[in-house]
């Protein structure tokens, strides 16, 4: 009689050691999923950057500080430069948005969040009359927010929130290196 009662908690045991481990195997599967899910958009985002960043040609440096000292002269070449230096860091940025939304610490510290985003999005990339000028196109377009809206909500509405602090969100950029250009001139009158 009391083999039986072992034998019958044994295989009790036995059974929820059987769930236990089909649990953990439903966990492990989606696991997988998750990482596969996360690969798939990061290699997508990175065979976009990729593709945009083919298009700079030789010296895309001219083009920016073109695009800050004279955007009025700037050429249609010039603009799908602009363009694809805007698009390959609105994808790095959704990248990074979209994985460390599906809990993938993949952001560093200086942008983990929207408005440290927006902050480099803006100084780096929109803070030019060039840069604005695409930012309110890419806004107030057709599809509901320009490619922003499709990848990276959060930085949108950051970068917005961040150029309202602005009197002059367009000159951003041009600020900065009238004021690098200014302490050069500085430094160089004085032999320092």
């Amino acid at each position: 009689m009391r083999s039986d009662k072992l034998v019958n908690w044994l295989q009790v045991l036995g059974n929820f050691g059987l769930i236990a481990g089909l649990g953990l195997v439903a966990i492990q599967i989606q696991q997988n999923t998750d990482i596969t899910k996360a690969q798939m958009i990061s290699e997508d985002r990175d065979l976009a950057v990729t593709l945009k960043l083919a298009q700079l040609g030789e010296n895309p440096a001219k083009v920016v500080a073109k695009s800050i000292d004279s955007p009025d002269q700037l050429t249609t070449e010039d603009m799908v430069i602009l363009s694809s230096l805007h698009l390959a860091n609105y994808y790095h940025k959704s990248r990074n948005e979209m994985l460390h939304s599906m809990g993938f610490g993949v952001e560093t510290q200086q942008f983990a969040t929207p408005s440290n985003n927006a902050i480099a999005t803006v100084n780096e990339f929109i803070g030019t009359p060039y840069g604005i000028a695409l930012w309110e196109m890419w806004k107030n377009d057709n599809t509901g927010g320009g490619p922003y809206a499709n990848g990276a909500p959060l930085t949108l509405q950051a970068i917005d929130a961040y150029l309202e602090g602005f009197s002059n969100p367009g000159a951003t950029m041009a600020e900065q290196h009238q004021r690098i250009r200014a302490k050069l001139v500085t430094l160089r009158s004085s032999g320092g």
